[in-house]
C-alpha cells in the first residue's frame, strides 16, 4: 500500500512560494519549511530514505509527512500553532501502517516551546526539531 495518491509540491525556499502565490497562509508556509528541512537532510544523507510521502485517507484525514527508512518509519504532523490540543493528535494517533520489524515514531512539529510526549507522540518545537541526530 502506497501513501501517496497524487503529488504534492514543496519548495526549498519559502520566498519562492510567496512570489508565486502571495496569499499562502502561515500554516502552509510553516508546513513547507518543515518538509523542506527534512528533504535537505535526506539529500545530504542524514536521513536514510529514498523519498518522502504523505497520506490522505478516503475520509480526507491527512498525515503531512511519512519518512520510511529501513529501521524505522517516522510519521510527522506539522502544526503552525503555539500549542497542541487533543484534536491535533487525532490523525496521527489513528494512523496505522504495516511497519514489519521497523520502529514507528509519531511526531508533531509545532511553533511552541515545550518538548513533551502525549499518548506516545513526541510533541517537538520547531526550534528544537533538528538539534542533534535524526535518529
Amino acid at each position: 500500500k502506497r501513501y501517496i495518491s497524487s503529488a504534492k509540491t514543496y519548495f526549498i525556499d519559502n520566498g519562492i512560494i510567496t512570489s508565486i502565490t502571495p496569499d499562502c497562509s502561515s500554516g502552509q508556509l510553516f508546513e513547507n519549511l518543515v518538509i523542506s528541512e527534512v528533504e535537505k537532510r535526506r539529500r545530504i544523507g542524514q536521513i536514510d530514505a529514498d523519498e518522502l510521502f504523505y497520506h490522505e485517507s478516503v475520509g480526507g484525514r491527512e498525515i503531512d509527512l511519512i519518512v520510511e527508512e529501513r529501521k524505522q518509519i517516522t510519521v510527522i504532523e506539522v502544526k503552525s500553532s503555539k500549542s497542541v490540543s487533543g484534536r491535533d493528535l487525532r490523525n496521527i494517533r489513528e494512523f496505522e501502517i504495516d511497519k514489519g520489524k521497523r520502529k514507528l515514531r509519531r511526531w508533531i512539529v509545532y511553533q511552541g516551546s515545550e518538548h513533551y510526549m502525549e499518548d506516545g507522540i513526541s510533541i517537538i518545537p520547531f526550534n528544537r526539531f533538528f538539534r542533534g541526530s535524526w535518529n
